[in-house]
């Protein structure tokens, strides 16, 4: 039984990080134009790699902590109400996780964006 909760653990974890990679590189492409933009007007890529950094921070953080919250509040209504028992706030747990979840998703989300923001401006005239 163990096996089989960790297996679908791993599988989890690896089907959300795919979706965060396809999110990310669809988001990625729909702003090429914006970050060819950027370039053209001499915006370097150090300075587009830390733009989609704190994105990607910004954006994870607050879904991070916005799950942790929803799921203390859900612990402390499950205990209180459903089984009317003693409550503590345990956060050290879901901090981490969320710190965890916020590297995870930078990771996954840089790892999309670095070919398109690697790519070379193009330029098109319209007639």
């Amino acid at each position: 039984m163990a096996l089989i909760l960790n297996v679908m653990a791993y599988l989890t974890t690896f089907t959300g990080m795919l979706v965060i990679y396809s999110i990310a590189q669809q988001q990625a492409l729909a702003r090429r134009w914006d970050h060819n933009l950027l370039k053209i007007l001499g915006a370097e890529f150090p300075v587009l790699k830390k733009a989609s950094a704190i994105e990607f921070l910004s954006i994870s953080g607050f879904a991070g902590l916005l799950g942790a919250c929803i799921g203390i509040a859900t612990s402390y209504i499950i205990a209180k109400v459903l089984f009317k028992g003693i409550w503590t706030a345990q956060l050290v747990a879901p901090l981490a996780l969320t710190a965890g979840l916020i590297v995870l998703c930078l990771l996954t989300g840089m790892a999309a964006t670095m070919k398109i923001l690697g790519s070379k401006p193009e330029l098109q005239v319209e007639s």
